[in-house]
């Protein structure tokens, strides 16, 4: 994936920021990079701070407008103030290349810049597991991978608490998502415009998994049946134009994996207060890796998190 490495260290001056971190103690960016094939994680830090989560129909003058919400986006409201702590989010939605080095295989090299598609929220958190056992010795001290929570997507999406775009970037979803339901399958990352944090398809492309399980409305009781799913995809039909927007949710079963479905890894680190003494140093405790063990009579995995997986990657229940 040379054009990607290329715009990562040309535009975005990765080592410059390395070499200078910032008063809170992390880095702009972080690069990881060191597995068979070679393929970039590249992050971008996202500063904490107080966002509006959500949208609304009662108001055009007030934040969130959403003149669609009481026909089909019911679950977007009400709109309420959201905390979130400083974290990293993959600059690019995962690629071929990337997921064939973490989790083994083999994709042509006309494809490798491509996003991932086909991925169900178990195959999401194999790929978690497999970015922390890589990168571990090159993580912040007490840093882990991770799917976005819901709020990690919405705040990063937004561009933080700034940005007043109905999508990842723009309020024109051509400049920044690619999507318009000609095929089901995502194409290259980084095809068209960043939001304002210099993140790609937030908005389109693939669709991506959060760590968040769904509820009808914000406040409601939580359907520990599915995950929430973010910013629309490359299957996205012209007269769905809002399922791209950044407050649009949907969701799944955790084993589906449609075509259009892909990942987003996002880094979380501790606190500012406890900011990490160097990048690359890491804590005993930070991260478990995953284990072998024998469940039922079949060879089983046991995630950092405790989650456990048949080795086809499906969740055991």
């Amino acid at each position: 994936m040379k054009r990607l490495r290329t715009l990562s260290f040309a535009v975005f001056g990765l080592a410059s920021c390395l070499a200078g971190a910032q008063s809170d103690g992390y880095p702009e960016t972080l690069s990881f990079s060191e597995s068979p094939i070679g393929a970039e994680l590249s992050m971008i830090k996202v500063d904490g701070g107080t966002f509006l989560m959500g949208s609304q129909c009662e108001d055009a003058s007030k934040p969130n407008y959403n003149p669609d919400l009481s026909l089909n986006y019911s679950d977007e409201s009400p709109v309420h103030s959201v905390d979130v702590e400083t974290f990293y989010i993959a600059r690019f939605e995962t690629t071929r290349e990337l997921w064939a080095d973490l989790m083994g295989g083999f994709v042509p090299y006309d494809l490798s810049d491509c996003a991932q598609g086909s991925v169900s929220f178990d195959a999401a958190m194999l790929l978690v597991n497999a970015a922390n056992n890589a990168f571990a010795h090159k993580m912040p001290k007490g840093s882990f991978f991770d799917l976005p929570t819901e709020e990690q997507w919405e705040y990063a999406a937004r561009g933080g608490r700034d940005d007043t775009f109905a999508f990842a970037g723009s309020n024109d979803p051509d400049s920044v998502a690619v999507w318009g339901g000609a095929t089901e399958i995502p194409g290259p990352v980084a095809s068209l415009k960043p939001n304002s944090l210099g993140i790609f398809d937030m908005s389109g492309n693939a669709e991506e998994w959060t760590k968040s399980y769904y509820s009808s409305s914000y406040g409601a009781t939580l359907d520990y049946r599915f995950r929430v799913i973010r910013g629309g995809g490359v299957h996205t039909r012209p007269g769905r134009k809002p399922d791209l927007r950044v407050s649009a949710r949907s969701r799944d079963i955790e084993r589906r994996g449609m075509k259009y479905y892909g990942v987003r890894l996002v880094l979380n680190v501790p606190a500012i207060e406890n900011p990490p003494t160097a990048v690359g140093e890491t804590s005993a405790s930070a991260y478990a890796p995953p284990r072998l063990v024998i469940r039922g009579g079949k060879l089983c995995v046991i995630g950092a998190d405790g989650q456990v997986f048949d080795l086809g990657g499906s969740r055991l229940r």
